[in-house]
């Protein structure tokens, strides 16, 4: 990720660029370049551009172990795999482009050709590289001291091996150009430029270089980017009292008496550039100029009043600096919100072009079908055994649990038949044994009453004594009849109600009588079973 400030004085931030470092010490050579990538409006292959950074234009290259990691790199990194490497130049990198070609990228890609545009008029950027490994960090850790203030300028020189487009991105047709190459700034226009700053200018003097906004990064006391943007903005340095007037002010809020203001360390009265403020080895080289000459007075008098009047207006550059920065804080709320919502405007799901998200989307569409196909095919005869193994299981439970409920309706059935036979063929022969039982009875008393002798079994000795009631003799049979048959069957209790039941009921001794001994059976049981309380006709009383 690469973070910086732009010409509006917005922080930006991107991480759509690729850095690579190219550092020989014991050549003495070394380059860095930022590339991306964008496809052109009229088609074709991916083309390149690049920010080439040669040794020669680093002023200063500081490393630190990112204490603060921008949100968008985050995730799923551990903090202390992440460093971050601040690039100070004294003039803006050089832009490599395609040679012969107009750069106009497809909307997709503006915005890398955009942040590309932006990073090349900037001198100073930060880059946070995420997920290194310690050696790498510590390699990376050895950088500043090769671009360290203790050594003299320009100590490395361009890598004549990787500088050339060929060597770095396997293509010769690109070209570079150096966005700061213009006509350079004469005299006029620079002392015009520095009286804008609030600084007298005398007739004869020398011309201070122009500013450099890596000078001041490297200082412990910031005055702002450019004079350029210092122009644009409202000035953060100047401040003016009553005490010393309106014309005691200047950029740094330095003056002195009877005098237009002067910066410091300057005993000729030519103004010095503000990066003389910031350089150590500056203002190393200055105070040794100054300890050589004799001190005055004046020269004690002016550096307090220096002193005094740059104290004075820390409280007005720091609410001035309080101002800005909840400007910014604010304006960084609304960047957000609009961010957003142009984000979610303009939000695809797709990262690639319409012919590219067509054909990602056929091959995907493809290799799903011949999945589809190979596991149709690999599970069809899976399917096919387990299920014939459920079904035969399925008809196996249902021919069970159908044959069981058959069995158990047919054993039903075939009971409840066979006992409705049964009793309808004992019901019957009871009925006809007892019919003809009465007509006998009713013949035998008819013949009684007409011949004056009642003789119900002639020839029957048993039976031969005259009774004195009608079926009196029946019921004698019958009580012996089962007296003889039923003394192990009966209870004595049992044995008393049943003939209690004959004595109640004659003609059942009638009917036992006219049938024969399977019925009789019959006959005793169910008097016995009513005897003793239970039902009838249950399921064991009729077996032998």
């Amino acid at each position: 990720m690469v973070i910086w400030e732009d010409a509006h004085h917005q922080d930006q931030q991107t991480s759509d660029l690729r850095i690579d470092l190219s550092v020989d010490t014991a050549k003495r050579e070394a380059v860095f370049a930022l590339h991306g990538f964008f496809y052109s409006k009229g088609g074709g292959h991916k083309a390149y551009l690049s920010l080439l950074v040669y040794p020669e234009k680093v002023e200063s290259l500081e490393f630190e172990r990112a204490r603060f990691v921008p949100e968008s790199i985050m995730n799923n990194i551990p903090d202390d795999s992440t460093v971050s490497l601040r690039f100070t130049m004294t003039q803006p990198p050089n832009l490599m482009i395609p040679k012969d070609r107009r750069v106009e990228s497809k909307p997709r890609y503006q915005a890398v050709v955009d942040t590309i545009a932006s990073l090349g008029s900037v001198n100073r950027f930060t880059i946070y590289l995420s997920d290194l490994s310690p050696e790498i960090q510590q390699e990376l850790a050895l950088l500043p001291s090769v671009f360290s203030s203790v050594r003299p300028f320009g100590r490395l020189q361009a890598d004549e091996k990787w500088a050339p487009p060929s060597s770095l991105y396997q293509y010769t047709f690109a070209q570079v150009i150096d966005l700061t190459s213009a006509a350079p700034v004469s005299n006029g226009d620079s002392t015009k430029e520095f009286e804008e700053l609030g600084n007298p200018v005398e007739e004869g003097a020398a011309i201070p270089p122009p500013y450099s906004p890596g000078d001041s990064q490297r200082s412990g006391q910031s005055i702002g980017p450019s004079s350029r943007k210092r122009r644009a903005s409202e000035p953060l340095l100047a401040h003016s009292t009553e005490k010393h007037g309106a014309s005691d002010s200047s950029v740094l809020g330095y003056g002195t008496p009877g005098k237009e203001p002067q910066p410091p360390y300057t005993r000729s009265g030519n103004p010095a550039s503000p990066a003389h403020f910031s350089t150590p080895s500056d203002r190393k080289r200055q105070r040794t100029a100054e300890l050589l000459s004799p001190v005055t007075n004046a020269d004690i008098v002016s550096a307090l009043r220096q002193v005094l009047t740059y104290n004075t207006s820390l409280s007005n550059r720091i609410s001035q600096l309080e101002t800005r920065l909840d400007h910014c804080s604010s304006r960084l709320d609304s960047l957000i919100t609009e961010f957003v919502a142009a984000t979610d405007r303009t939000r695809t799901p797709c990262r690639y072009d319409t012919e590219e998200a067509e054909h990602v989307f056929s091959q995907i569409d493809q290799r799903i079908e011949d999945g589809i196909h190979d596991i149709r095919h690999e599970l069809e005869d899976t399917i096919k055994v387990e299920a014939e193994e459920r079904v035969t299981e399925e008809v196996r439970l249902q021919h069970e649990e159908l044959r069981d409920k058959v069995e158990a309706d047919w054993t039903e059935d075939v009971r409840k038949g066979i006992a409705e036979q049964i009793a309808s063929e004992v019901e019957e022969k009871t009925t006809r044994e007892v019919l003809k039982g009465i007509a006998e009875v009713l013949m035998g008393a008819y013949q009684a009453s007409q011949d004056g002798i009642s003789s119900l079994f002639p020839g029957n000795n048993r039976f031969g004594a005259t009774a004195a009631l009608p079926g009196e003799a029946a019921l004698r049979a019958a009580v012996e009849d089962i007296q003889s048959k039923y003394t192990d069957e009966l209870t004595g209790e049992e044995m008393i109600g049943v003939l209690d039941l004959l004595e109640e009921n004659p003609l059942s001794a009638v009917k036992y009588n006219a049938c024969g001994e399977e019925t009789r059976r019959v006959y005793v049981m169910k008097w016995k079973a009513d005897v003793s309380g239970r039902g009838i006709f249950k399921s064991t009383w009729y077996k032998r």
